[in-house]
């Protein structure tokens, strides 16, 4: 949400930039002085270091935990992450470590596990990402010692790592 509206502000400063530019010359377009072309792209660069110029995104996500020495594993629901972006780059998810680090703590706080390893899986796509979880299901019920434990919505949820701090 806080992101939203950075963006949205980023936005009308740069338009009111533009058309007060223009009232000055008696209505005729005229060009922004570079000074302040400057203070909109730091703007941007300050609300959104991964892609200049784009709005977030929906980033589906779901996690895995398992403790080395344990043969329970534990699998979340995929959760909808609104605004946020893959890196321009490489198509990571920014915040990778927080949200592990939020199922890691879920784990070991309020199940009292210990010493869990946390990972995340994410895409843009929801059916994608669901054939991924399928997968991972099925790889770890086919295996003789190891117990798949589902976390649901209603018990863990993911929360963009920008409103939790």
């Amino acid at each position: 949400m806080k992101l939203k509206l950075f963006v949205l502000a980023a936005f009308v400063m740069g338009t009111f930039l533009t058309t007060s530019a223009q009232s000055d010359n008696g209505g005729k377009a005229a060009k922004v002085k570079k000074e302040d072309k400057k203070k909109v792209k730091e703007a941007h660069r300050e609300l959104n270091p991964y892609e200049i110029g784009k709005l977030p995104g929906v980033v589906y996500v779901f996690g895995f935990s398992q403790e080395f020495g344990d043969t329970i594993a534990y699998i979340t629901d995929i959760t909808k992450i609104d605004s946020i972006m893959l890196q321009k780059k490489t198509g990571f998810l920014p915040f990778r470590y927080d949200l592990s680090q939020q199922l890691k703590s879920h784990l070991e706080g309020e199940k009292g596990l210990k010493k869990q390893t946390a990972c995340v899986f994410y895409s843009k796509n929801k059916v994608s990402l669901g054939k991924k979880l399928a997968k991972m299901k099925k790889r770890y019920l086919n295996m003789e010692h190891t117990t798949v434990v589902t976390i649901g919505q209603d018990e863990f949820k993911f929360i963009h790592p920008l409103d939790v701090r």
